[in-house]
């Protein structure tokens, strides 16, 4: 990535890995949908190969997105029923509650997690991305969206 500046460790100056004091600015203003925005557009800026996101309801609806090369309502309504699917593994496995599922193909990775019981996290990624990396990173960003999610209520439909 030419002009892509990192410091220590890859990354860039300023950046929280851990979601620490600097993530509280997310949060506490703007509509939910302006605070989701701004945790997406984070969440791309601090992981290299982060190509899109998008937060849904478990039910297919859009909360917010960064996903400009991609359809996002499309992308909202395959992330619910992806995440059903591996909803539904999870409970006939015992596996207890489902934490994240990630599909892998051949030009990168669609990984979805979480948040909370009615929203769901969206992040494709290019094929360099390591899939443990991307949890990893993904981790305090699916937290933080957890405290905001009681706000998503007004986007479902059942």
């Amino acid at each position: 990535m030419s002009g892509d500046h990192r410091g220590p460790a890859g990354r860039r100056p300023g950046s929280d890995p851990d979601g620490g004091a600097g993530a509280e600015a997310a949060e506490g203003t703007g509509s939910v949908e302006e605070q989701v925005a701004r945790e997406l557009r984070r969440l791309r800026e601090e992981i290299p190969g982060v190509l899109a996101c998008l937060v849904a309801t478990v039910d297919g609806l859009l909360v917010a997105d960064d996903a400009s090369e991609l359809p996002a309502p499309q992308l909202a309504a395959l992330t619910s029923t992806l995440t059903g699917l591996a909803r539904h593994a999870v409970e006939v496995t015992r596996r207890g509650d489902l934490l994240d599922a990630v599909i892998r193909g051949s030009d990168g990775h669609l990984a979805v997690f979480t948040v909370g019981d009615g929203a769901v996290l969206a992040v494709v990624a290019h094929p360099d991305v390591t899939v443990a990396w991307l949890h990893v990173r993904t981790r305090p960003v699916v937290q933080r969206l957890a405290r905001l999610a009681a706000g998503f209520g007004r986007f479902y439909t059942g």
